[in-house]
């Protein structure tokens, strides 16, 4: 079976790559980053790169689409992020083949694919059969990176430059460590009033040598953060998850219940949040976060 994979980060490659060993697959990636090329090629058979900076939807699929066939890959795999989602659609609508989004888990069954996807927010999974070729995508965190070597070939690609849409390029703000390789994530949900008071959040996430983000809300209506962890963002394990000003919809929880640890702040003691943590604390957090960080500053 040959594989094709789309990825912008070498985290998400190496849960794809995963993916690959399951079906037991030859693994054909697919980046618009020389610099990610060349860590890819390392652990796939083959890596396109169509070095580009500005991401253009239609002349991003339209270029993946240009790989594929010459590929000719059996399942191409994309990242269940709004990005990945928006260029899966529009790649298997060209090629006239089915897309599943939101895989948590695949396998053989017979000649057919058996594939698990998340429904309903989170909070069942589905089971489908489909043939291939086939095309979906897999939530991030869903599978444990790959730790298998290869000493792959690497080929430079033309873009295919069809731009029918005008996009703006906003460069996405650096949250430091990758959500998705963190020990310790902090978020920050509408208990906060203003954009500011995320300075509390970063450096709360700092000094715990962790990353942060946000709910939906604040980043998807609000606009505070270019990301955030839910079922239609991202999927985090960290070893500590600090929910602050989070009510705890299951939409936001099921993409952080494999957290080893969960600790809440809110200040409404009947927040669904608290049937989900194994530490909480009522309180307003403009009171109990400067204090928090005042105890871990005299440690460090």
């Amino acid at each position: 079976m040959k594989i094709m994979l789309y990825g912008e980060s070498i985290e998400w490659i190496k849960q794809a790559r995963t993916v690959a060993d399951i079906l037991d697959g030859e693994t054909i990636g697919v980046t618009p980053s020389r610099e990610l090329g060349n860590e890819a090629v390392k652990i796939l058979n083959k890596v396109y790169v169509f070095d580009s900076i500005h991401y253009e939807p239609n002349s991003y699929y339209k270029t993946i689409y240009k790989i594929a066939e010459e590929v000719k890959p059996d399942l191409s795999i994309f990242p269940s992020t709004i990005k990945g989602r928006t260029l899966a659609g529009l790649y298997a609508g060209s090629r006239d083949e089915p897309v599943i989004t939101d895989v948590v888990d695949l396998r053989y069954v017979g000649r057919f694919l058996e594939v698990k996807r998340l429904v309903y927010g989170g909070a069942c999974v589905a089971v489908l059969r489909a043939s291939t070729p086939l095309t979906i995508c897999i939530s991030q965190g869903a599978f444990k990176p790959s730790e298998k070597g290869e000493n792959g070939k690497i080929e430079y690609f033309s873009r295919v430059d069809e731009e029918r849409v005008q996009t703006i390029f906003k460069p996405r703000e650096y949250l430091g460590i990758p959500l998705e390789r963190a020990e310790v994530v902090v978020v920050a949900g509408r208990g906060f009033k203003k954009r500011e008071d995320l300075e509390m959040v970063k450096e709360l996430s700092s000094r715990l040598d962790g990353a942060w983000s946000v709910t939906r809300p604040l980043a998807a209506d609000y606009g505070w953060a270019d990301t955030w962890i839910g079922i239609s963002g991202a999927i985090v394990s960290p070893r500590l998850y600090i929910a602050i000003g989070v009510s705890g919809q299951p939409l936001h929880m099921i993409a952080a219940r494999n957290s080893k640890t969960i600790i809440a702040v809110n200040k409404d003691p009947s927040a669904p949040i608290f049937e989900e943590v194994d530490y909480g604390i009522i309180g307003d957090l403009y009171q109990v976060i400067p204090r928090l960080l005042e105890k871990i500053k005299k440690k460090t």
